[in-house]
C-alpha cells in the first residue's frame, strides 16, 4: 500500500480504502497502540510506514458536526429503497394531482408529491399488517385500495390513512380469492374493481347502492 499525495478521488474505492487504513494506523499510533498499529500496517503493506497523527480523530469530529445532514440523507435514501428495492414494488399516480402512490413489500405504502424538490421523501406513510403487493387509486383520487400477501384487499381514506375495512368486511372480501392479491385497477365508468390472484381467478367487485 503506497502514500498518495494526490487530491481525494471519491470515485476511486481502493485508493480511498488505502488511505483510511493509513490513517488508522497513525491514530493507533498517535494513540499509544504500537502493537496492534504495527501489526496493521504489516498486514496491509503500508509504505511508507505510517507516522503517528490524529488526522483520523479531526475528521471523525468535523464529520459528527454534520450529522443532521446525514440523517437527511438516510431518510431520503430509504424513500428511493422503498421505490427502486430488490424487494418488489407497485405505483399508481393520482388521477388529478401530481401524487404517486408506491406499495412494497417493507410494508409501507407512501405518497409522494412528484411536484416538490423533496419528492424522494414520502410525505405520507401508512404501516400495512402484511407485504403489501397491488395499490390502485380510486378514480375520484380519495381512496386507495391495497392488497397484501394476504387473501384481503384493503380500503384507505388518503387523507386520514384510515382503514375503512372492518374485520367482517375482511372476512367476505377474502372469500373472493385464496391467494396473495398481485392486480388491482378501478373501473372507470362504474363502482367497480378488477382484481387478480395467486389463485388464478380473476375477480370482478361491484359496490351496489342499497339506498
Amino acid at each position: 500500500m503506497k502514500e498518495t499525495t494526490a487530491e481525494v478521488d471519491t470515485r476511486n474505492v481502493v485508493k480511498n480504502r488505502e488511505l483510511l487504513y493509513r490513517m488508522i494506523i497513525s491514530q493507533l499510533y498517535y494513540d499509544g497502540f504500537q502493537p496492534i498499529a504495527a501489526t496493521l500496517a504489516a498486514a496491509v503493506h503500508a509504505d511508507p510506514p505510517c507516522p503517528p497523527s490524529d488526522r483520523l480523530l479531526n475528521l471523525m469530529m468535523v464529520g459528527l458536526q454534520h450529522e443532521p445532514d446525514r440523517k437527511d440523507r438516510l431518510a431520503a435514501s430509504s424513500g428511493a429503497e422503498h421505490l427502486l428495492g430488490t424487494t418488489g414494488f407497485a405505483l399508481d399516480f393520482h388521477p388529478r394531482e401530481q401524487i404517486l402512490v408506491s406499495a412494497s413489500r417493507d410494508c409501507c405504502i407512501k405518497l409522494f408529491d412528484i411536484t416538490k424538490a423533496s419528492a424522494k421523501k414520502a410525505y405520507k406513510s401508512i404501516t400495512d399488517a402484511e407485504q403489501v403487493l397491488c395499490v390502485a387509486f380510486h378514480p375520484l383520487g380519495d381512496h386507495i385500495i391495497a392488497s397484501s400477501t394476504q387473501p384481503v384487499i384493503r380500503l384507505y381514506d388518503v387523507t386520514t390513512s384510515a382503514c375503512f375495512v372492518s374485520a367482517s368486511r375482511c372476512q367476505l372480501m377474502s372469500l373472493g380469492h385464496n391467494g396473495a392479491v398481485r392486480f388491482i385497477v378501478h373501473s372507470g365508468t362504474a363502482p367497480a374493481f378488477l382484481t387478480c390472484s395467486d389463485d388464478y381467478r380473476a375477480r370482478f367487485w361491484y359496490r351496489r347502492n342499497t339506498h
